[in-house]
């Protein structure tokens, strides 16, 4: 597949990794017999070869069983250090990790439990938004992704407070940590949250001023319908927390995306169109200074952004 200009780097979750190169052994080759078997009448055999060290890799997991320790467990893996295929085999099974270490293999640390940390709202049913940080008005964004649009808008407006709500713990993580670097804790965090879980649980009714959602709903498959965020249900929960005159603004870069959300937001009576144009909820532009990196690069490339601002 040729690959564009913009092309990306998948980060991959690599298991096991080799900790250096390995240089192929003859006996790891059934082809290699005569060499081998030259190498035995010649009295080149290593220890390892020899039958002197005949333990295997399935003999740490039977040490183990018998209550062996960390060290058991380090001297049988140094004396027999298996393929990669064979460390992965076993690394996938619940015995040490100090076999695979002592063998010279990276395990790293497991995927599910990176971000374990980042930070979540308080438990119960019933959160208070204002308790989750301080200013004169409250503005949640939801999906905020790498956080630039929620760091600039907390930069451009001193006085607001703002809550983010990301369901990806990572960035959730990354983007509280950004922000309380540049002295905004107190009145800018984010929260590892789905939105649909999230915005249910928030009180009270009438407390937020803004809800931004910038480039929402990345779901092109039919399957993938169900994970879609801008639902009516969704709609009931914001038009619950807006105070009388708050507003509803989304923008995307998908025209489809725009024409499902102007039709399913025209449905609800709460919702009143706020564009440039009396009757229409369209914006040239908005006057909230902070972009989100997805919003610069559309206008990088001269592609056409919709956006849409809807009052309460």
């Amino acid at each position: 597949m040729p690959l564009g200009d913009r092309a990306r780097v998948l980060e991959v979750n690599v298991r096991v990794v080799e900790r250096r190169p390995r240089v192929p052994d003859s006996r790891d080759h059934t082809g290699d017999r005569p060499l081998r078997e030259k190498r035995d009448r010649r009295g080149e055999r290593g220890p390892e070869e020899s039958g002197a060290l005949e333990r295997s890799p399935a003999d740490c997991a039977s040490v183990l069983a018998r209550g062996g320790n960390g060290e058991s467990i380090g001297r049988i893996a140094r004396a027999h250090r298996p393929t990669l295929a064979d460390a992965v085999g076993l690394v996938k099974r619940p015995i040490a990790l100090e076999a695979a270490r002592a063998w010279g293999y990276l395990v790293p640390r497991p995927m599910s439990r990176l971000y374990d940390d980042a930070p979540r709202l308080p438990e119960g049913d019933r959160v208070d938004v204002r308790s989750l940080a301080s200013g004169a008005w409250i503005e949640i964004e939801v999906g905020p992704g790498r956080g630039w649009f929620l760091v600039e808008r907390a930069q451009a407006e001193p006085r607001v407070a703002l809550v983010g709500l990301e369901v990806r713990r990572k960035w959730a993580a990354i983007v509280d940590e950004r922000l309380a670097a540049r002295g905004l804790a107190s009145r800018a965090r984010v929260f590892a949250e789905d939105a649909r879980s999230a915005l249910p649980r928030l009180v009270p009714d009438s407390s937020v001023r803004r809800l931004f959602l910038n480039f929402p709903d990345p779901w092109w498959k039919k399957r993938h319908e169900k994970r879609l965020l801008v639902k009516a249900g969704f709609l009931g929960d914001v038009a619950r927390l807006l105070e009388t005159g708050g507003e509803l603004f989304v923008q995307t870069d998908v025209e489809e995306r725009a024409l499902a959300y102007a039709a399913l937001v025209a449905d609800d009576v709460r919702f009143k169109p706020a564009g440039d144009t009396p009757g229409t909820a369209l914006l040239a532009d908005h006057a909230y200074v902070a972009r989100s990196p997805r919003e610069r690069r559309a206008i990088a490339d001269g592609l056409p952004v919709y956006r849409m601002r809807w009052r309460v």
